[in-house]
């Protein structure tokens, strides 16, 4: 799908192996790529109009999937498989859309 990690994924993540980084919502535009998906479960929930949110390129792109917390926190392989041709289909589907 030619999608490439952010410059801070890539280095910070992706090149030492780590599979998760705790960052604060100030820095947030660093780390965010050309698409979020994001869980609003278990009383989570994000102000969309702060202006940080808006300012980031996948917001102003419209390119925010919001995600079923049920399908995409079981971790074992059955559920990630599912899982990434979820995620495969949402973003051919808004490619589709956008032509």
């Amino acid at each position: 799908m030619q999608l490439k990690a952010p410059q801070n994924i890539q280095k910070e993540l992706i090149e030492t192996g780590e599979t998760f980084k705790q960052v604060s919502y100030e820095v947030l535009p660093e780390y965010a790529g050309d698409y979020i998906f994001l869980d609003e479960s278990n009383g989570a929930e994000l102000n969309r109009e702060d202006s940080l949110w808006k300012s980031m390129d996948a917001v102003k792109n419209n390119n925010v999937f919001y995600i079923d917390a049920k399908r995409f926190w079981p971790f074992d392989p059955i559920a990630v498989l599912a899982q990434v041709e979820e995620v495969t289909n949402m973003l051919l589907e808004k490619k589709k859309n956008e032509k």
